[in-house]
């Protein structure tokens, strides 16, 4: 089972990615221009990236986590519903893009299997599967970006539409409790590269809004989402490589959902450990 202090920041990173995607996924017309989401992201990123790297340094100097107090066990408290949030985020993502792209609740079931896997992993087994993850997500977009190649024209950035960028309203940043959990869960001496995931997350998201725009322009349209982008791809012999990319997308949403549910395992136990008069049980024990 999943341990603290030993979770690779590729591990952590590849979960975010999965987010990043599923809000590029769920995005409509009439939102942000690529440029807007580059302009206003890029501060904002940087913003969460000095929060992540302040709090993470108070709490291992402060042993927040762990320390037996009040705060420790809020903190802990906090961060289980935090967890748990997100996994229900996470889970809600992946059943809607299999239901609506493949017509399937297999997702349902198969919840109960990755719950029970989760308490069998470790954190070398969660770290090698993000590389393998990793390389299967870059090549995956190295063709995609091939594909498309021929569909992007620099002309659609610089619409009539978008010239006003400072009239437009901030973008909400999204925050995932990863950006705050590198004292308990990121490789000791890790914790400064994984104050930069916040980094990683803007990428994903500018990146893809930023493709998106190149090849369809603006959308306007509620009836279109960020998946058009995906459908957009044509190699001259695969009709539905969009298929294939987002089956990608959903191992890599699979793998967050096994984190997830063993950070809350992890979490659950510490919490119980600290509960006052645990400790000296087990002790006497």
């Amino acid at each position: 089972m999943i341990e603290s202090k030993g979770i690779s920041v590729s591990a952590l990173g590849l979960g975010l990615a999965c987010a990043a995607m599923a809000q590029n996924f769920a995005s409509v017309g009439d939102t942000l221009s690529a440029r807007e989401q580059i302009l206003f992201g890029l501060p904002g990123a940087a913003a969460l990236s000095a929060a992540s790297l302040l709090f993470s340094g108070l709490a291992m100097r402060y042993r927040i986590f762990e320390s037996g107090t009040a705060l420790s066990r809020c903190a802990n408290a906090a961060f289980l519903l935090w967890f748990g949030a997100e996994l229900a985020r996470t889970v809600l993502d992946a059943q809607s893009v299999c239901r609506q792209q493949f017509g399937s609740n297999a997702l349902i079931g198969l919840l109960p299997l990755l719950v029970l896997l989760s308490g069998w992993m470790e954190n070398h087994a969660y770290n090698y599967t993000a590389r393998i993850l990793w390389w299967l997500l870059l090549a995956a977009g190295a063709v995609c970006v091939i594909g498309l190649a021929g569909q992007m024209h620099w002309q659609r950035l610089f619409g009539p539409e978008t010239s006003s960028v400072w009239q437009t309203p901030l973008p909400q940043l999204a925050l995932y409790p990863e950006y705050f959990s590198l004292a308990f869960l990121c490789i000791r001496g890790r914790e400064r590269s994984g104050a930069f995931l916040p980094f990683w997350a803007f990428g994903i998201q500018a990146g893809y809004s930023l493709a998106l725009e190149l090849v369809l322009g603006r959308m306007r349209s509620p009836d279109y989402t960020g998946l058009e982008l995906l459908r957009a791809w044509g190699f001259g012999f695969f009709s539905r490589l969009d298929a294939v990319l987002i089956l990608i997308w959903l191992a890599i949403a699979l793998f967050r959902i096994c984190f997830l549910c063993s950070c809350i395992q992890l979490l659950w136990r510490r919490s119980v450990a600290l509960v006052p008069g645990r400790a000296g049980k087990e002790g006497r024990a």
